[in-house]
């Protein structure tokens, strides 16, 4: 398959062959007691098995504008393992109005990637 032109400076095929077809399967390895009890309620509603797979996947986002900068929140707070974020867009006043970690005052000029790599990875935190 060959991707499209997307404008992108670095080569993303030979990523994107190698992980859409990786499939992490969930290992023999129980949660602990304090990831069942942060994971509580993801568990009753997909189960443990689904919980581990979650935490040992490995996902990217091409962009990352306000509605991938949700995703990107919720994927983290759901236990993901790895986030790689490919985003080469220079920040405009425009693209801070409904974007969850940008700030207005300090974000403008700066890459979109850069300026919201701190802000996903505090969340891993507050627990």
């Amino acid at each position: 398959m060959k991707l499209p032109e997307t404008g992108c400076p670095v080569e993303l095929s030979a990523f994107f062959k190698a992980s859409l077809s990786v499939l992490v399967m969930a290992s023999e390895n129980p949660l602990s007691k304090e990831e069942t009890q942060i994971y509580d309620r993801q568990l009753r509603l997909w189960g443990v098995q689904s919980q581990q797979r979650l935490q040992q996947s490995k996902v990217a986002l091409i962009g990352l504008n306000a509605v991938l900068s949700e995703i990107a929140k919720n994927i983290i707070l759901a236990g993901l393992n790895e986030l790689t974020i490919f985003d080469w867009v220079t920040v405009k006043p425009r693209h801070t109005i409904p974007h969850l970690f940008l700030d207005p005052r300090t974000a403008v000029g700066q890459n979109v990637r850069a300026i919201s790599v701190y802000p996903l990875a505090t969340l891993l935190y507050l627990f």
